[in-house]
């Protein structure tokens, strides 16, 4: 499996560029999963908007706190 990390992998100030390489990158690895922002800052969102019209395979949330956050995620 690969895992696109937009999180802990991209500097704050990079965040946007990456999200569009990996949209990009993601059209061609269906395969593929996307490791986001975690839901504790406004970053997550973006990320789904950017990343999910390249449908990837799975969507890791990182440092979650609870199923309350999965739930969140899934809605």
């Amino acid at each position: 499996m690969v895992i696109v990390d937009l999180e802990d992998a991209v500097a704050p100030p990079n965040k946007a560029h990456a999200r569009s390489l990996a949209a990009e990158w993601l059209a061609g690895h269906p395969g593929a999963w996307v490791r986001i922002n975690p839901l504790s800052t406004d970053l997550w969102q973006d990320d789904l908007a950017a990343v999910l019209p390249a449908r990837p395979a799975g969507i890791m949330l990182p440092k979650a706190a609870g199923p309350a956050q999965g739930a969140e995620l899934a809605a």
